[in-house]
């Protein structure tokens, strides 16, 4: 999934700004009196621009201490501190986000692609991104929970059970953007990856579990309530799923049928 990097919160704020101050400066240079209403519009820009000043900056660090682990010490310092942080871009959107635990990175099958390179293709497949910069396992994120819910099913089909639990969520998450490498790069701020695990981590290792937010969003767009029922076999890929709830009450199912799967 392409996220193009919006104007950063700084920059966003300065351009609401700017205006306002020109228009106060060529009052004051004609020797006009302005208004209280005008004073008052001009504060308010101020302090929303401080605001997203101090959020902007607060992402930075988050994503400065996320990378530090991952990029070559070189590479972090002409990020954060050189030419590459006018690359650096934050969107706040909804997602769902799938994590993943496997017991093994290696080959799902014998002459079968690697568990990483299958979970890319998929992600991709199905219009998501795969998190490179997180930790404890692997998150993928969506547009919508279907989506991630097909590649949850997906990755089921093709590694040998029990080898993966998963866990899909959804919320509002921040995307962080930026280029190295001539290369464009995203990873998620915040909560969301968390929670995510959380599920993840209620499920039976050859599960899946679904959270609340996860669960409501489905219901909406297939029109099932999934409280004790079974996800119809041409939705998801000729396979039946039964459902038990977990003790954090996220939603786990457990194929009770797979389809062979496709070569």
């Amino acid at each position: 999934m392409d996220f193009n990097p919006p104007p950063t919160q700084s920059q966003d704020a300065d351009s609401q700004i700017r205006p306002a101050f020109e228009w106060a400066e060529a009052a004051v240079a004609t020797g006009a009196t302005l208004a209280q209403s005008e004073v008052q519009r001009l504060v308010q820009a101020q302090v929303l621009a401080s605001r997203q000043a101090k959020a902007h900056a607060k992402r930075i660090d988050l994503l400065s201490e996320r990378l530090l682990r991952h990029l070559a010490p070189e590479v972090w310092q002409r990020l954060f501190h050189g030419i590459g942080r006018q690359s650096i871009a934050f969107d706040e959107t909804p997602l769902a986000v799938v994590f993943i635990e496997a017991l093994e990175l290696g080959v799902c099958r014998p002459g079968h692609e690697s568990l990483p390179a299958l979970v890319d293709r998929l992600a991709r497949q199905h219009g998501g991104a795969v998190d490179s910069f997180g930790w404890g396992g692997t998150a993928l994120f969506f547009g919508n929970v279907t989506d991630g819910l097909r590649t949850a099913l997906s990755l089921m089909h093709s590694a040998p059970e029990p080898a993966l639990r998963i866990g899909v969520h959804s919320s509002d998450a921040v995307v962080a953007s930026f280029r190295s490498g001539g290369q464009l790069h995203s990873t998620l701020l915040g909560s969301t990856t968390a929670e995510a695990a959380t599920v993840s981590g209620a499920a039976a290792y050859g599960s899946i579990g679904l959270s609340a937010a996860a669960q409501d969003l489905l219901e909406d767009r297939i029109g099932v309530p999934l409280d004790g029922a079974k996800v119809p076999v041409w939705l998801f890929q000729e396979a039946t799923w039964g459902f038990a709830r977990t003790a954090n009450g996220s939603l786990r199912l457990t194929p009770t049928s797979l389809a062979p799967t496709s070569s």
